[in-house]
């Protein structure tokens, strides 16, 4: 059971780094504010929220 539970908060995860790295590309050419930057911290609160609420429920068992 807990494998599956790691699993599924690698994924939220896995996504974050993604998008925090396409981030990191705008901000290093100069062109913080940019639509795709916007849509990345987007998706990075999303995944951090999804994170946040999978190791609260996993941790109230």
């Amino acid at each position: 059971m807990i494998e599956i539970f790691l699993y599924l908060t690698a994924i939220p995860f896995l996504i974050l780094l993604v998008k925090a790295r396409k981030l990191s590309k705008n901000i290093l050419d100069n062109n913080p504010f940019c639509e795709s930057s916007i849509k990345s911290l987007h998706i990075i609160s999303i995944c951090a929220f999804t994170d946040f609420l999978l190791y609260a429920s996993g941790t109230s068992e």
